[in-house]
Parts: C-alpha cells; structure tokens; sequence
C-alpha cells in the first residue's frame, strides 16, 4: 500500500511521526508532500507575500496544488492522507478521487472552530465534505460527522513520541515546586493565567508571545518555546504542568493529555469525560472544573509529600505506556482504518 502524506514535513508535526512509523509497516511504502511548508516558505520570503496572503490576491495556493498533483502522478499512492487542508483546494480533492485515490483528512484543530488565522480557512470548509473518510481526535465530532455528513469517520486520539533514552535522561527529580504552562498564548489561557496570578499562584510560562500579554516578574516568569529535548526537561522538572484548552479542544483533549504523562509529569487538565477516560483522576492526573478549582488543586499537589507525588507520576507513565498511548501504536490503528476504506 503507498500513502502520501499531505502536511508539514519537519520534526516538530505529527505527520512526520505517522510518516516514519506506518513505514515501518510491512508492504507499506509512506512519503510526504510538505504543504504546509511550501506555504511558510512563501510567507517568509517578505511583508509583500504576507500582504497578498492576507488580503487574497496570491497564487501560492495553486502553485502548492500543483506540484501535489505531480506528485501523485509520480508516486501514484493508494490513499492521499491530508492534515488539516489549509493548502489543499477543493478541486483537487476531486482531482484525487476521480483517479481511483481514497482521500483521508485529520484535522489536529477542529474542522468547524478556527481560533485562530493558522487554524482553518475556505479550503479547510470546502473541502471538508468532499474526502472519503475523516480522522478525529473529538469523541463527540465522530457521531455529528457521520449523521450529518454520512462520511466513514474514525476516532484517532492524539499520543506521544518519546524514547526510553530521553525519559530516562529526564526522570530526574523536580527542581520547582510550582507550576508550569507551555503553549501559546490566546485570549482564554491569557484570562486563566492572570486569574492564577491574581491569586498568587506561581507559575513559569513557555511559548511565542506571552510578554505582549503579561509582565515577566517574579512571580510569573516568561521564557520562549521549548523543543525537543528541552521541551521533555522542561514538562519533568516542574511540580504541576497545567494544561489549558483552546476553545476548539473544549469537552475533549489535545496534544498535551498525553505527552506530559509520558515523560512522568504531574499534569493538572480540564476536566472532560474524555480525560477521565484515558486517566484516573486523583491518582494519574488532576482535573479541575474552573479557575477557583484549578487553585485549589494547585495549592493541594504543592503541598502534598514527595512519596506522594512520585506514586502518582509512576501511575501516570505506566498508564501511558499499557493503554498504548505512544504514536507508535497510533499509527497502527490508523493503518488499520485506511484499510477498511480501500
């Protein structure tokens, strides 16, 4: 079976994940078309291109369409799996199917709530009813997509990649005893936040812009995004790693449910049915229900023993690993999927 790929190339994307664990599934051949980096390339060649962008008045998208197109031809894949879609026009959708190809999407947002200008576009709505098959990660969006779509959907969880070399260069012990956020910063998670402090609530914070939006101070440290091996030391050495939604995980997870448990974190998230499904409550994970909520669990895990913490960091690895929570295992429920459509 060959697979393309329709995504974003470098190491920091899940599609690179999938790309190098369904090659190594037996009798499949993987590749990548690097959509979405063919984009930034674009963008980042001047204002001008932003401009044009922005207002409309580019040809990029039909530049990126084309060259996936001779790709395809190239390559001729069984199944053109596309992340997310900003890229890709609708009539290529068509394009696709119209030579036998099955067309799967995985929208790793929400393919109907765009929070933000990276998160969805036309082509993301257009282009929504015309694939095959859709992935989700929303427990809820599988059955409203099938009823009022009638299109196969299947539940695709998001997961970790983490080497036992890298968790065991981290599974040091906790060097702050408050609490961590990493991500970008949005108008929820900037309200949270400051509720925190308000509260005296201590806490560092990770990611691209949080000083447009809160003052550095004692307090509230601000430092820049973190990856790699840095991002995994970072999510260890704190007591409570807090994990705050966008507006388009709310009632579901994101990428963060499972990567801070992975690496042994202490991950204080929403409190969602799907949460309490992947971990238990008070002995793998804390959930809180509010912001009042949130502080008060907070003031209670930084205050609890060490043997008490560190049970509940060992719950939470081991969990991750015997409920297959790794990509490596994803991938093999995802090919499992493209199999049943082909």
């Amino acid at each position: 079976m060959k697979i393309l790929i329709c995504g974003a190339a470098d190491d920091h994307n899940i599609e690179t994940i999938y790309n190098k664990y369904l090659n190594g599934i037996e009798g499949v051949e993987c590749a990548i078309f690097p959509a979405h980096d063919l984009l930034l390339d674009y963008l980042c060649k001047g204002y001008v291109n932003k401009i044009f962008y922005r207002l409309g008045f580019n040809t990029i998208f039909t530049t990126i369409n084309k060259k996936l197109q001779e790709a395809i031809e190239e390559s001729r894949p069984d199944v053109v799996w596309v992340f997310k879609g900003m890229e890709i026009l609708p009539d290529t959708i068509q394009w696709i199917k119209a030579k036998g190809i099955k067309t799967i999407n995985f929208n790793g947002d929400h393919p109907f709530v765009f929070s933000g200008r990276g998160s969805g576009n036309k082509n993301v709505t257009e282009g929504f009813p015309l694939y095959d098959a859709h992935f989700t990660y929303i427990h809820s969006l599988k059955d409203l997509i099938e009823k009022e779509y009638h299109i196969k959907t299947f539940l695709l969880p998001f997961g970790y990649e983490l080497s036992n070399e890298l968790y065991d260069a981290c599974n040091f012990k906790e060097s702050y005893n408050y609490c961590c956020f990493i991500g970008n910063p949005d108008e929820i998670r900037v309200s949270f936040i400051r509720e925190l402090v308000k509260e005296k609530i201590r806490i560092d914070l990770y990611g691209h812009g949080w000083n447009k939006y809160i003052e550095s101070n004692n307090l509230c440290k601000i430092y820049g995004p973190v990856y790699g091996a840095d991002f995994w030391k970072t999510v260890r050495q704190y007591r409570v790693q807090l994990n705050i939604f966008r507006k388009h995980n709310e009632g579901a997870h994101n990428m963060r449910t499972f990567e801070i448990p992975a690496v042994g974190g202490l991950q204080l998230a929403p409190d969602t049915e799907e949460h309490r499904s992947f971990f238990q409550d008070q002995k793998e994970i804390f959930l809180y229900s509010d912001v009042p909520d949130c502080i008060q669990l907070i003031q209670k895990i930084t205050t609890m023993d060490d043997a008490a913490i560190a049970a509940i960091r060992a719950h939470a690895k081991e969990r991750s690993i015997k409920s297959g929570y790794a990509y490596k295992k994803r991938a093999g429920q995802a090919f499992t999927h493209i199999q049943s459509i082909l």
